[in-house]
């Protein structure tokens, strides 16, 4: 079945995502249930598309981790757009000087502009953050 996996996504995700797998069963428990669920995990690892979360328990999806998980999906795809952004900055040192008039390896300006995005970046979050939290998780997966 590994074989079978592709090597990289049939369409490039704009960030990292991150699956939360939840493998409840009533009464008897398939055996092709924890396969499936690492298949899942297998398919993101290879791909890079995704970071996955398996979980047997329900209990495990309460506001507080589902807090987690986005604020943690989104400073993953900050910290690579920092660090992107760093790189292009010190790669284009001659352009970006005769536009900003200074030094623009300046240890400052780069340390502002990425407190700067962060900040956003949070504040950006916190939106889908405090809605995910707000849900009843078994009443969203009963929808489901």
């Amino acid at each position: 079945m590994m074989a079978a996996l592709p090597d990289k996504p049939y369409a490039t995700p704009h960030s990292l995502r991150h699956v939360l797998v939840l493998c409840r069963a009533a009464g008897w428990v398939h055996t092709s249930i924890p396969l499936a669920a690492k298949m899942v995990e297998y398919l993101g690892d290879k791909t890079g598309a995704w970071i996955t979360t398996i979980t047997y328990d329900a209990a495990f999806i309460t506001p507080e981790n589902l807090v987690r998980v986005v604020f943690l999906s989104t400073s993953l795809s900050v910290a690579s757009g920092i660090a992107a952004g760093c790189a292009i900055t010190l790669a284009m040192n001659t352009m970006i000087e005769k536009w900003a008039k200074g030094n623009s390896r300046d240890p400052m300006i780069l340390l502002a502009g990425a407190l700067l995005l962060s900040v956003v970046a949070a504040i950006a979050c916190s939106i889908p953050a405090r809605r995910a939290s707000k849900i009843d998780p078994m009443t969203a997966l009963r929808c489901e």
